[in-house]
């Protein structure tokens, strides 16, 4: 059974929460010590998907991974991928840059991914040409 682990973006702040209760009201996730303190604060979960990439850093919903693989038709003998880790159908796993399609983590090995990144800070990873 995988932990079940959650950090939190503040939208308001541009930065990771950590510490408070988390609201839910009214379609949002809300920062309960804020809204007692009369500062309405919109944040967004990210869960832990129970994976770690090649480095052994947990892997959470809105991170970017990268992985560079071997690829005959490219020029240089392989291939990138930048990707955003997501949840779909059930499911935790990542969308590609490239393809833009869904792949679970159930599909498809992990093992030579790395996390990069998240699509918060670092959005301008998911739009490099490759």
């Amino acid at each position: 059974m995988r932990e079940i682990k959650f950090r939190f973006w503040n939208k308001i702040t541009s930065e990771w929460e950590d510490d408070f209760f988390v609201c839910l009201w009214n379609g949002g996730v809300y920062n309960v010590r804020a809204m007692l303190e009369g500062n309405i604060t919109y944040i967004i979960p990210c869960q832990y998907t129970g994976r770690d990439d090649k480095n052994g850093k947990e892997i959470f919903e809105g991170d970017i991974m990268y992985n560079k693989y071997p690829d005959r038709v490219e020029e240089n003998g392989y291939g990138e991928d930048f990707a955003e880790i997501a949840f779909k159908d059930g499911s935790f796993g990542w969308i590609g840059s490239i393809t833009g399609k869904f792949h679970s983590f159930a599909e498809e090995p992990l093992e030579d991914y790395e996390i990069v990144g998240n699509i918060y800070e670092n959005a301008d990873l998911l739009k490099k040409k490759i």
